[in-house]
């Protein structure tokens, strides 16, 4: 599993990071959101993007990491992801996006049982991880307030977290 880990912290390095002698660090945005996902219920995250408006008009990529709190107090999620995003040109302000991507999902359950008399009795220990492929589509809001806010759907397409809805800001450099 720490292979697996760090290969996606490398991945995610390697396609979020600036790349090129053309690449300029003010083009970064960095920011956090807030998620509600269907099978694990609300989570926070860490955020980054970057146009690759160089190459490919009205492309970028966007990295993440989020982590879950589920109801059951027993169990943990988090996800690392990394996305083509698509940027439609309808207006100045609001700006929709589509694209697709990447994620590395892992999950934890740990189950204690006790006796009568409080004495734990039993430990169960149980844990996955997968890569997902992600279907994203949202849009981004670019106003004079310092930040970016946007708002997005993700479905994982072959298990995993099914329907994530995303809230956030991106603050540029």
């Amino acid at each position: 599993m720490k292979k697996k880990l760090t290969l996606v912290l490398v991945a995610l390095f390697c396609i979020c990071a600036p790349a090129g002698a053309g690449a300029a660090v003010e083009d970064l945005k960095v920011g956090a959101a807030l998620t509600y996902g269907s099978d694990s219920d609300f989570g926070v995250g860490a955020r980054v993007e970057y146009p690759l408006e160089e190459w490919v008009p009205n492309l970028g990529i966007a990295g993440g990491l989020n982590v879950f709190f589920p109801r059951d107090p027993y169990t943990g999620w988090w996800e690392v992801n990394a996305a083509a995003l698509y940027h439609f040109d309808v207006s100045d302000t609001f700006i929709p996006y589509a694209g697709a991507g990447l994620a590395f999902a892992s999950w934890k359950r740990r189950d204690t049982r006790s006796d009568f008399f409080g004495v734990i009795t039993t430990r169960d220990n149980s844990s996955d991880s997968s890569f997902l492929l992600n279907a994203i589509g949202g849009c981004s809001f670019e106003f004079d307030l310092g930040f970016t806010p946007f708002v997005e759907a993700r479905i994982g397409l072959g298990g995993g977290n099914g329907l994530e809805i995303t809230a956030g800001a991106l603050i540029g450099f």
